[in-house]
């Protein structure tokens, strides 16, 4: 047995194993592929007074959702969908994004927020060469002007953890005392100052999978490590 058809053979034992975990798994998906308003999301260009500077310059290009509102720091171009986003017990709640700053002018200007079911959320904000916790107040420095990619997950909505390009970056907290209703947001979401940026949006996708179990994964593992020894003794 071959080690990607050890990796295939786990990683089905672990579904297989886990599928009855939580009770209504979802997982929501924008690929780039149109605008995010015709897949599902809400799309804002106003602030609660109904102020409107007409949006982003927007485009897609190969697959790729590109936002341009270097023209004005009062744009505001984001999207949104409303609904209860934690997990039931036993699972994780899991956001995964591909993003490149193209360009910024001034402060952080795009990004993305989280706002939890029972008051909470966690935003994100964005420069060039820092990815920044709006509500943590921390820095993280990130290659510029090229993509990324992102992931965050979290049990008990109060803790969670952030890997960047596939490495471990650090841990974190939600701020526990903000809005009263569940959404996930991603775009041009600063608005005012000298903050402008053009962000190019690869995928955004969130949702909740099983978490397996100590008792789960040892006994994945003894299955392929069991079936690898017989198959190297023939």
């Amino acid at each position: 047995m071959t080690r990607s058809q050890i990796s295939l053979t786990l990683a089905s034992i672990l579904c297989a194993f886990t599928a009855s975990a939580i009770a209504e798994p979802y997982w929501i998906t924008y690929e780039g592929d149109d605008f995010p308003e015709n897949e599902g999301w809400t799309r804002i260009r106003a602030d609660e007074n109904g102020y409107d500077q007409g949006g982003a310059q927007r485009s897609i290009e190969d697959g790729v959702l590109v936002l341009d509102s270097l023209r004005d720091p009062l744009i505001w171009d984001c999207y949104r969908i409303d609904r209860p986003i934690d997990p039931d017990p036993g699972g994780v709640f899991v956001a995964e994004w591909r993003v490149k700053i193209t360009e910024t002018v001034g402060d952080e200007d795009a990004g993305l927020a989280f706002a939890r079911d029972d008051l909470g959320t966690l935003t994100f904000l964005y420069t060039a060469n820092e990815v920044i916790s709006y509500r943590e107040d921390w820095h993280y420095p990130i290659t510029p002007y090229v993509f990324h990619t992102y992931r965050i997950e979290s049990s008990d909505m109060i803790s969670y953890s952030l890997w960047i390009d596939g490495q471990y970056a650090r841990d974190g907290e939600w701020d526990l005392i903000s809005w009263n209703q569940s959404f996930v947001l991603f775009g041009d979401i600063h608005r005012g100052g000298v903050s402008t940026s053009c962000s190019e949006w690869d995928y955004f996708r969130f949702g909740t999978v099983p978490e397996p179990t100590g008792v789960t994964v040892l006994v994945a593992v003894a299955l392929v490590v069991s079936r690898r020894r017989h198959y190297d003794a023939h």
